[in-house]
């Protein structure tokens, strides 16, 4: 087998987390009951695609179901629930609607927890989280070396693409890095988040090319290469760590190194 596209993950393995936070410190402690009903949120919605039975269609009307029944549940005191395969319908026809339905869904979820409308949760959402923050990118540096590495693949015939949890092409654009990738999305447009392995099943039919040929890079063990392995897919992680102990195919730092490494693999 051979590499003929990479997939990129962007926060943390394009660029230094640090740099990022550093610059959202003062609007992270502004917003900071929104921060934390939103992590709270997106730790549901991954803890929810868990509990999904893997032996049928996943879809996101089933997660939203499931949301409900946790709810009432913890609101009754009861602590067991049986698999939501039976009686919901597998089909995912008319009740998966994209990233608009994905958002608001998670919308939903942020306003039932700070007790506030839903639609003012989408709006508060929508400036803060998917705008104000992401605008703050315009002084974010990629990592060293990031940008001949992609020129390098790129000569070599791999196609590129990156996916991310959080909205990803207006990212790149800041990071000047956008012309570098044949295509960008978020996993939130399948309805699930990583470690789901449906954002990256729909990386590799977005790639047009072969699971098992494509290989993702990120920077968490849990997310990107967890996930990605799920789907079938070879992984690299970003790691300062040396000898760091991972379920990657390779652990890397030097975005040098990366590219020698897969000139070796398809050499």
């Amino acid at each position: 087998m051979t590499i003929t596209a990479i997939g990129f993950d962007i926060d943390g393995t394009l660029y230094p987390n640090l740099s990022l936070w550093a610059r959202l410190a003062l609007p992270a402690l502004r917003n900071l009951r929104l921060l934390s009903a939103f992590a709270r949120v997106r730790r549901e919605l991954r803890e929810f695609a868990d509990e999904l039975d893997p032996a049928q269609a996943r879809t996101l009307e089933k997660v939203r179901t499931l949301a409900c029944v946790r709810y009432l549940m913890d609101a009754h005191g009861l602590h067991e629930l049986t698999s939501m395969g039976d009686g919901a319908d597998d089909s995912g026809a008319d009740v998966v609607g994209g990233i608009a339905d994905f958002r608001r869904f998670q919308a939903s979820l942020v306003a039932r927890r700070l007790g506030i409308d839903e639609d003012d949760a989408a709006s508060l959402v929508e400036r803060v989280i998917y705008r104000d923050f992401i605008e703050v990118f315009s002084g974010v540096k990629p990592f060293a070396g990031v940008a001949g590495a992609l020129a390098s693949f790129r000569s070599m015939g791999i196609k590129l693409g990156a996916m991310s949890d959080l909205p990803a092409m207006r990212k790149l654009e800041l990071l000047d890095l956008a012309g570098c990738f044949d295509l960008a999305f978020t996993s939130e447009e399948t309805g699930f988040l990583k470690p789901s392995p449906e954002p990256f099943v729909e990386l590799a039919s977005r790639l047009g090319e072969r699971p098992e040929n494509i290989l993702y890079v990120g920077n968490s063990e849990a997310y990107d290469v967890a996930g990605a392995r799920a789907a079938g897919m070879r992984t690299a992680l970003v790691s300062r760590l040396r000898g760091r102990t991972s379920a990657a195919d390779l652990v890397f730092f030097d975005y040098g190194d990366l590219v020698a490494r897969v000139e070796r693999v398809r050499s």
